[in-house]
């Protein structure tokens, strides 16, 4: 004969999953939101950089050079934004890692130290990534094309997101940029990134992080801020006379206002009138932009500009100018490839068809003197252009 329950057998029965139920919930570890992704690689340390929904109290890295013999280093406790700096690397060596919160583990991720100057390297560069408006769908599309080229350096020329004060849309780009698993991503500040603040909090960059220069190989990158008013800063083009003198064989010089373009914003005055001129005499090889939201190759005096904006933007026409070698309204990325002697530039759509190719000539700064440096001369150049973009 079954035993008879009852009424209030039922109820108790219904009611027992509820009472551990908020026991359960509370016990939950944090999540992972965005991340992890690489920050300042050099040739002997590197950055890890992730962010959980919650504080954690255990926050570790997990590195070396077998996946199955990997190295502890803590990160703060009881934090949801984590930074740990690992330091004592190999030069040029492919290292494992995972990142823990609590209960919660990474995948299992590559990254490798920075090669010396006579090393081949591979650079991408990308802009305008900024892909609200269709919910991150070409966005999305470019960054896996990105992803499958496995460079160790990702350049962003700015517009990351499309609006630069809402967090929510810099964990959305982390999410979708899948490469900053395995790849050091060094953004410039675009005027969709303002207000400057979660940049900055979101990235550990070198100097004041709104402009710096890093070393990757043969290559000498310059990063620098060409949203107003710090364009005309006199503290960033001081820095920015002396920052181009290197002995590296190539200086590439990024920033988000082009200071010539055919698409829709056009050439930007301040960024052609004051930084142009001085990267002409100071041996720059290769300048990078974005803002418009297509490919564009000139050639000016001699120096190779490139406006990158088809990271995920919505597409804008482009024609052409008396200085255009190439130009497409197209989702893209740029292939920078460089060696002691040579460096190339490839602009590849998602689906890897070739858009455009070509090789920059002879190191600018190859055996060159740089003695303008900090002459009063620019400093007058400087004092000039400043007073007329202001007045006018």
């Amino acid at each position: 004969m079954r035993p008879s329950y009852g009424a209030w057998g039922v109820v108790l029965l219904c009611l027992l999953p509820l009472v551990f139920l908020p026991e359960t919930e509370g016990k939950r570890g944090a999540d992972i939101v965005a991340g992890p992704y690489l920050q300042q690689v050099t040739s002997s340390e590197i950055t890890f950089r992730w962010i959980t929904d919650r504080p954690a109290t255990e926050n570790r890295v997990y590195w070396g050079l077998s996946p199955h013999n990997l190295t502890l280093a803590r990160g703060a406790p009881n934090r949801e934004w984590h930074e740990v700096t690992v330091t004592g690397l190999q030069p040029s060596t492919s290292y494992w890692y995972r990142v823990t919160s609590d209960d919660m583990e990474s995948s299992l991720y590559t990254f490798r130290t920075a090669p010396g100057n006579e090393d081949s390297v591979t650079i991408i560069a990308y802009g305008d990534s900024r892909g609200v408006w269709d919910d991150w769908r070409n966005a999305s599309l470019v960054a896996r094309a990105i992803e499958q080229e496995r460079a160790r350096v990702v350049i962003n020329t700015g517009d990351l997101v499309a609006s630069g004060g809402e967090e929510e849309q810099w964990i959305r780009f982390f999410q979708v940029a899948s490469f900053s698993h395995n790849a050091t991503l060094y953004p410039a500040l675009g005027n969709h990134d303002l207000p400057a603040g979660n940049l900055r909090r979101f990235f550990s960059l070198p100097h004041n992080e709104r402009w710096y220069a890093v070393d990757y190989g043969p290559c000498h990158l310059v990063v620098l801020d060409s949203t107003l008013p710090y364009g005309l800063s006199l503290g960033q083009y001081l820095w920015l006379l002396s920052a181009v003198q290197t002995e590296k064989p190539w200086t590439v010089v990024v920033f988000h206002h082009p200071p010539y373009s055919s698409g829709a914003h056009g050439g930007t005055l301040h960024t052609r009138l004051l930084w142009a001129p001085l990267f002409r005499t100071q041996g720059v090889d290769l300048v990078l932009n974005g803002h418009d939201h297509d490919y564009e190759h000139l050639i000016v005096q001699g120096l190779h500009y490139v406006v990158t904006g088809g990271g995920g933007a919505p597409l804008r026409p482009v024609g052409s100018g008396q200085w255009t070698q190439q130009t497409h309204s197209t989702y893209h990325y740029c292939r920078v490839t460089a060696s002691g002697s040579a460096l190339e530039v490839a602009a590849l759509e998602p689906d890897g068809k070739l858009l455009d190719r070509f090789t920059v000539g002879e190191s600018r700064g190859a055996g060159m003197p740089r003695a303008c440096g900090l002459s009063v001369w620019w400093l007058l150049w400087y004092a000039a252009c400043t007073e007329w973009l202001t007045i006018g």
